[in-house]
């Protein structure tokens, strides 16, 4: 099992979510491997989703295409800011009630029917509503606007 699956992972990653490593030389190595919009988008990232995408990244060192789907996964986040403490609360949800919260998220996934992710999104009015959507589609997001970059 990975260890962003289980609830001993999803508390390390919470753990470090309060206090984000982001070292300089590891942010320039991994900008080496992003073309110009990449990198604007990559930058455009919080700094605690930099540090997740590049410890992702580094796990995947031995190969170039999947060490940069690693550091732009979660630029779909970019589309909606999310409320405060709403990571905080999906993550605990994720540890405490995964079943209710993939109710919810197939739920939600009904809703909105077909369609991009993007266009899913439009469809939907309330921010937790959205919110939910952006974090739980987020790797979809990110597909969409590096599609449109020319990724």
């Amino acid at each position: 099992m990975l260890a962003g699956r289980s609830w001993l992972g999803k508390a390390r990653v919470f753990f470090f979510s309060l206090s984000p490593r982001l070292r300089s030389e590891s942010e320039r190595v991994a900008l080496a491997h992003l073309t110009l919009a990449e990198s604007s988008l990559f930058a455009s990232m919080s700094r605690y989703d930099r540090a997740h995408s590049l410890l992702v990244a580094r796990l995947l060192a031995g190969d170039v295409g999947l060490v940069k789907a690693a550091l732009l996964h979660d630029t779909g986040k970019l589309r909606l800011e999310l409320p405060p403490g709403f990571r905080t609360g999906y993550t605990v949800a994720e540890i405490l009630t995964p079943r209710r919260l993939n109710r919810a998220e197939r739920k939600l996934a009904d809703k909105v029917g077909e369609g991009t992710s993007g266009e899913r999104l439009a469809l939907l009015q309330g921010r937790i509503q959205r919110a939910l959507f952006v974090q739980s589609r987020h790797g979809e997001l990110a597909a969409e606007m590096l599609q449109e970059l020319g990724c």
